[in-house]
């Protein structure tokens, strides 16, 4: 049937110090720009602070007769993955920063043919990368343990490798 939205047009500008983004991610100092038009709706411009960094982006969905178009864009500059990694998992295995570039489109006739027509690109870039607790010359340290006696019981290699892996962080550059 028709949209509910047909005959509709207008912007509402939107800002908010916080303002939730799923589960438990929130943005900050946040700004959205939501347009409705005859056609479609759509979300423009917006911007927010997300785990130290800048998330910005913005969505289309547009009807040409009984097919719909999606469009989407997602950049995030300068992620603390410290902080994202603590917000998903409530740990921190890793520190760094991030930056994240998506871009999405699909046509189709219902929200389930959309999301199967999905395409799109994207890039990731890391910089100042440690991933805690994986320090790299663990296995040269356990080698000679284990050929001047250590028990070769999984149990006991286990906890050998466990110490030995948390005595250092892998650093990539």
């Amino acid at each position: 049937g028709p949209s509910a939205m047909r005959g509709l047009s207008g912007r509402l500008e939107i800002s908010a110090v916080h303002m939730p983004l799923a589960a438990r991610e929130i943005a900050k100092d946040a700004q959205i720009t939501l347009a409705m038009r005859p056609s479609g709706i759509a979300i423009e411009n917006f911007v927010g602070g997300f785990e130290g960094g800048r998330l910005s982006g913005s969505a289309n969905v547009t009807r040409n007769g009984d097919d719909a178009t999606l469009t989407l864009a997602l950049n995030l500059k300068g992620l603390g993955l410290e902080a994202a990694a603590r917000t998903i998992s409530g740990v921190a295995p890793i520190a760094g920063v991030a930056d994240l570039k998506l871009e999405a489109q699909a046509t189709g006739r219902s929200p389930s043919a959309l999301i199967g027509a999905l395409t799109g690109a994207g890039a990731l870039s890391m910089r100042e990368v440690k991933i805690r607790r994986l320090d790299v010359a663990a296995i040269d340290r356990i080698e000679p343990q284990i050929e001047t006696g250590l028990p070769l019981t999984a149990p006991e290699v286990s906890k050998a490798l466990d110490r030995e892996f948390a005595s250092g962080d892998l650093i990539l550059d």
